[in-house]
C-alpha cells in the first residue's frame, strides 16, 4: 500500500490553526467579558436613576401634603381674625392662663346666638397657641355664656417647623400677620417653606 504524501508543513499549518482557534475562543470571552460589564453598568445606572425618581416622586408627595395642611391651617385662623374685636394680652379658663406672645395669638371675637346673630356686648374667647416640642398649632374656642359656639380643643396642623403671631396693636388698625413655616425632610436634610398672612381684625372698635 503506497504511503499517503503529507504536505511538509502540515505540522506548521496544524499549529497555526489551533492557534487561530485559540485567539477566536479568547476573542469570544473577552467579548461576552465586555458585553456583561458594560449590561452590569447599565443596570446600575437604571437602578441610580429610577431609585432618585422614586425618592424625588415621595418628597414632592410628601411638600404637596404639608403644603396643604399649612395652608388649610391658616385659612383657618384667618377666618377667626376677621370676625376679631380685640387681641387681648390675657386670658385665664379655669386654672390656665395664657399671654398673648409670637406663639399664642388671642382674639376675642363676638358671641352668636342660636339664630347666629351676634350678642351684644359678648365675646367669645379663641386662641391659637403652637408648642415647638410638637410643631403643633392648636385651637382653642372658649365661649361665653349664652353664647351657641361650643368649647373646642383641636389641633389644626402638626409637623410644623415653626410658627409666629406679629401683631399691629393701633387702636383702629389692629392686624395680626400669621407665619406657618412647614417643613419636609430630604436626603437627611430639613427643608422649610413659609406661609405668611396678614389681616385685620374686622370687628375691631374705630
Amino acid at each position: 500500500m503506497a504511503e499517503r504524501w503529507r504536505h511538509p508543513n502540515n505540522a506548521y499549518c496544524n499549529i497555526y490553526q489551533q492557534r487561530r482557534m485559540m485567539r477566536r475562543r479568547g476573542f469570544t470571552l473577552i467579548e461576552l467579558m465586555v458585553t456583561t460589564a458594560l449590561l452590569g453598568g447599565i443596570l446600575i445606572v437604571l437602578g441610580i436613576i429610577l431609585s432618585g425618581s422614586y425618592q424625588q416622586t415621595a418628597f414632592l408627595t410628601g411638600r404637596g401634603a404639608m403644603t396643604g395642611s399649612v395652608t388649610n391651617a391658616l385659612e383657618t385662623i384667618t377666618s377667626y381674625a376677621l370676625l376679631g374685636a380685640d387681641m387681648p394680652a390675657t386670658y385665664t379658663y379655669s386654672s390656665t392662663t395664657y399671654t398673648r406672645s409670637p406663639s399664642t395669638l388671642i382674639m376675642a371675637i363676638p358671641s352668636l346666638d342660636a339664630q347666629g346673630a351676634t350678642i351684644p356686648s359678648s365675646s367669645d374667647t379663641v386662641i391659637f397657641n403652637y408648642v415647638s416640642a410638637t410643631g403643633e398649632c392648636t385651637l382653642f374656642i372658649y365661649p361665653a355664656n349664652g353664647s351657641n359656639r361650643s368649647q373646642t380643643q383641636r389641633v389644626i396642623v402638626n409637623g410644623l417647623s415653626n410658627a409666629t403671631f406679629t401683631y399691629g396693636l393701633t387702636q383702629g388698625q389692629k392686624q395680626v400677620t400669621v407665619t406657618l413655616t412647614g417643613k419636609q425632610d430630604s436626603h437627611g436634610n430639613t427643608i422649610t417653606f413659609p406661609i405668611t398672612q396678614t389681616t385685620y381684625l374686622l370687628n375691631q372698635a374705630l
